[in-house]
């Protein structure tokens, strides 16, 4: 986590000391807890890609419903 916290810290310096109003990555849970750490009043979210990634692995037979399949193969 504290890589994540060093390159996010730079964020500002890279950006004239503007910090981000919404930030988006995938989930890993120390990115997470390292942008709540830096940027607590960002709004993060994660990205639709990872969650319908993992959606197959996570949902098995729920998978196969035609709206969640559909938005998955858009996506990929």
């Amino acid at each position: 986590m504290k890589s994540f916290v060093w390159v996010i810290r730079t964020w500002p310096e890279a950006m004239f000391d503007r910090h981000p109003i919404s930030i988006l990555s995938d989930q890993d849970p120390a990115m997470k807890e390292s942008i709540k750490i830096v940027f607590p009043n960002s709004t993060h979210r994660f990205w639709q890609w990872h969650i319908m990634n993992k959606a197959r692995d996570h949902l098995g037979v729920l998978y196969n419903v035609r709206g969640i399949r559909e938005r998955a193969q858009i996506l990929h």
